[in-house]
């Protein structure tokens, strides 16, 4: 299982990548792969974190090593992760309610990261240290894009100062449909031009 998260988490990054450099499926990729790794980290967060493969699922030998704190710990970590995923692929795709699921996971994250930290340092247990490896991994994304909301589109549209502009004035004024029409149609332009140039 350890293996899929890891899979998953590089074709995210590759998702990203292709997003960055307008290469069409980027998005798609990416919201995919986050999507199921959100799910693996919501659904199975008990067998992943633990150290659990597919096949260790269904063992029940498994389970007897492992306290119903742990089990308790790994379930709510599970969530924390999957939530602060979603948050951060919302944030990407510049979607409404990215900075409420951001906001929603910090909480959670100080939490476990303080009780992480503790109990590594006490215990030295290989659990702690690869939950510490997943806390950095994923929380730092997390902080940088709930700190500074006009990174993406800064990433993302770079080349496209008009598009820029756009969707500043737009975020400035969220009810003003007609600023969001106005972005549309620059993206639509954008991609048009881009589709274009692809096939000359």
């Amino acid at each position: 299982m350890k293996k899929a998260e890891i899979i998953l988490a590089v074709l995210t990054l590759v998702g990203i990548l292709l997003s960055v450099l307008h290469i069409p499926g980027g998005n798609i990729l990416a919201v995919l792969t986050m999507t199921i790794l959100s799910m693996v980290y919501f659904c199975l967060s008990f067998a992943l974190l633990n150290g659990l493969g597919f096949r260790g699922m269904i063992k029940n030998d498994n389970y007897k090593a492992i306290s119903a704190l742990r089990m308790v710990g790994a379930v709510l970590s599970g969530i924390v992760f999957s939530t602060a995923i979603i948050g951060i692929l919302f944030r990407w795709m510049m979607w409404p309610g990215a900075g409420a699921m951001l906001i929603v996971s910090i909480p959670g994250f100080l939490i476990m990261l303080i009780i992480v930290l503790i109990k590594y340092f006490t215990k030295k247990e290989l659990f702690y240290r690869n939950m510490l490896i997943r806390i950095v991994i994923i929380g730092i994304p997390l902080v940088v894009l709930f700190v500074n909301s006009s990174l993406v589109r800064n990433i993302r549209y770079s080349d496209n100062p008009e598009l820029l502009q756009a969707i500043e004035e737009a975020e400035q004024n969220p009810e003003d449909e007609s600023l969001w029409r106005k972005v549309d149609s620059i993206k639509d332009v954008r991609d048009r031009a881009y589709q274009e140039n692809r096939e000359e």
